[in-house]
């Protein structure tokens, strides 16, 4: 993904989040992690900022695909609680 600036990125992620509103996904807004990275819960999914930009950007941010990303997250949490 190119480097945005950080007023393009800015309104980037306005409008990935307007994305989220119009397809009436739940989301919440960021929680910071202890590194500084932007993280997301979409529709019980967790997203970096990076993540969602991606998605927005390539028209991928769909509640089918977020449903995907959810069901692949909960499949690798068990898989590594069985480690």
């Amino acid at each position: 993904m190119p480097m945005f600036d950080r007023e393009r990125r800015r309104a980037a992620l306005r409008d990935a989040l307007r994305t989220l509103e119009d397809l009436n996904l739940d989301f919440r807004d960021p929680f910071i992690t202890s590194g500084g990275a932007h993280v997301y819960v979409v529709a019980e999914c967790v997203l970096t900022d990076i993540e969602l930009l991606e998605l927005n950007a390539s028209g991928r941010l769909k509640p089918s695909n977020i449903e995907s990303l959810r069901v692949t997250q909960r499949i690798a949490t068990a898989s590594s609680a069985l480690s």
